[in-house]
């Protein structure tokens, strides 16, 4: 278990040679901690594929967030101009058509690492009432 914000840890491998492997710690509240930068996406699940991504970011720069299906599939890629601090933006995940329920990945490009959230699209109430109403 981690106790601060890196911890350090020795590994052989089967040549009997010495690794250093550094961990960063990854907080249990959902925000994931890469070198100082936090990314966080909210609501997840989502019912109307709206999320509110929020930034902390080390400097000025370009974050990309691509929207990818299980396959891997590029489905929306929007840019956003980052400063150094908090930064809050509203991605409408729909934007170039409306998602099918299920599991979807979106990667944030040009922060410390290229970090990937999954995101699960949920049915919303009046598409189940649509979906049953073609069924006696």
């Amino acid at each position: 278990m981690l106790t601060s914000d890196v911890a350090s840890i020795a590994a052989w491998d089967k040549d009997f040679k010495q690794h250093n492997i550094v961990l960063n710690r990854i907080s249990n509240n959902g925000q994931v901690i890469l070198n100082n930068e936090v990314f966080t996406v909210a609501p997840n699940p989502t019912k109307d594929g709206v999320v509110k991504v929020n930034i902390v970011a080390k400097a000025n720069k370009d974050v990309v967030f691509e929207l990818a299906n299980i396959y891997g599939k590029t489905l929306l890629q929007q840019t956003f101009e980052a400063v150094k601090g908090d930064n809050t933006y509203n991605i409408n995940l729909n934007k170039n058509g409306k998602l099918a329920k299920g599991l979807y990945f979106l990667k944030a490009v040009g922060l410390a690492n290229n970090y990937i959230v999954k995101i699960v699209i949920e049915l919303l109430l009046n598409d189940l009432t649509q979906l049953y109403a073609h069924y006696p």
